[in-house]
């Protein structure tokens, strides 16, 4: 049995019930009570403990986690679980979960599983930022108006649909509206991990308003969170914490970004190993902004390659890329309005560039048109 074999690999790493209570700020008679089936093992517990004991055995831990979500009988372990699944990027036993308790005879799972539906369909990454707002306005539309817990991941989801679009303003001031709502929970898991969530929400939207030290506060915060809940979080801190940096000191960014990557060296699943690119596409933007190695990079993402095509002088290439882009997404990032000008030459396009930095309120990045415009 899965218990008996826990219990022994932790005797003979001589760790105690007592010892394990402490580590999770929990009672001794807690631990007992769950190794001896007498309650169920809380869902955040039960999965720490697995990767603590196998941390190279990522097939048995998720096995093993996926016969927890099966056979679970307290309702509140499996709206943990939700929450744990979405943050390590768990997706395929997140969407076992999902399937699962939109029958549930629990109104507040199925309204867990319908929120957590939005974040599962954009961590899989089959959606583009148009049609996921659209899709999360229609479910909040359809939503009968509540005050249970299920509103902040519903929210968290209209939040981020504001953060692919890259409107900082939207994002900082819905994250502050939702932050009251968290402090109040219960739960010690689901307020710590969604206030996890606000920190990279806000430490990105300070980044981006120029507020530096605010977002590096954040990120020094999340940098020593613990927990495999924290582990994508921390390499966000860590990407952003380079991006404070990236227009100002090449070797403390590259120094961050080396760091972020290093968390993420061997992504498990789908959303670590998005968050690995993500960081790389970072580290590339620095290399090719401040032109170190450019003939040693070769950028995976399209708006990164049209951005070195404008460093080597490739320009008309460049602005064949950006327009594919258009076409994909249905709308260019300011950033890529940005590289579009550069290619073109044309400041009309560079001034629209800074325009909608600002509109997104985005004053980190808004240095980049504002630097040409001033040479010109």
């Amino acid at each position: 049995m899965i218990l008996e074999k826990i219990h022994k690999d932790l005797n003979d790493k001589g760790i105690t019930n007592r010892q394990l209570a402490e580590m999770f700020d929990t009672s001794h008679s807690k631990i007992n009570e769950s190794f001896t089936r007498k309650r169920e093992f809380d869902f955040y517990i039960y999965t720490e403990i697995l990767n603590m004991l196998y941390p190279h055995d990522y097939n048995f831990r998720k096995t093993e986690v996926l016969k927890y979500c099966e056979k679970a009988k307290r309702k509140v372990n499996l709206r943990v679980a939700f929450e744990y699944l979405d943050m390590c990027g768990e997706l395929d036993v997140l969407q076992y979960l999902i399937d699962k308790e939109k029958e549930s005879n629990n109104i507040l799972n199925r309204k867990f599983a319908n929120a957590y539906e939005l974040l599962h369909l954009r961590n899989a990454g089959k959606i583009n930022p148009q049609t996921f707002l659209k899709t999360v306005k229609k479910k909040m539309e359809q939503r009968k108006s509540t005050d249970d817990i299920s509103k902040i991941p519903m929210d968290f989801s209209l939040i981020y649909a504001f953060f692919d679009y890259r409107n900082y303003n939207l994002v900082s001031e819905y994250t502050n509206d939702l932050l009251s709502q968290i402090k109040n929970l219960k739960n010690p898991f689901l307020r710590s991990s969604y206030e996890l969530r606000t920190m990279e929400l806000l430490a990105t939207s300070y980044h981006r308003n120029n507020e530096l030290e605010k977002a590096r506060e954040l990120c020094n915060e999340m940098i020593v969170r613990q927990g495999r809940v924290a582990l994508i979080p921390k390499a966000t801190a860590c990407c952003i914490m380079g991006e404070t940096y990236i227009l100002s000191d090449y070797e403390l960014s590259k120094y961050y970004l080396d760091k972020g990557l290093q968390l993420m060296i061997s992504p498990n699943n789908k959303k670590m190993f998005k968050k690995k690119q993500m960081i790389q596409t970072t580290l590339d933007f620095l290399n090719i902004h401040l032109e170190k190695n450019l003939d040693n990079i070769e950028p995976k993402n399209p708006a990164e390659l049209a951005y070195l095509y404008v460093k080597r002088g490739l320009n008309q290439q460049a602005d064949n890329l950006i327009e594919e882009i258009k076409r994909k997404n249905g709308f260019l990032t300011p950033l890529q309005v940005f590289i579009q000008a550069l290619a073109r030459d044309d400041m009309n396009l560079m001034r629209e560039a800074l325009l909608a930095f600002e509109r997104n309120n985005d004053l980190f990045y808004a240095e980049l048109p504002k630097n040409v415009l001033k040479l010109k």
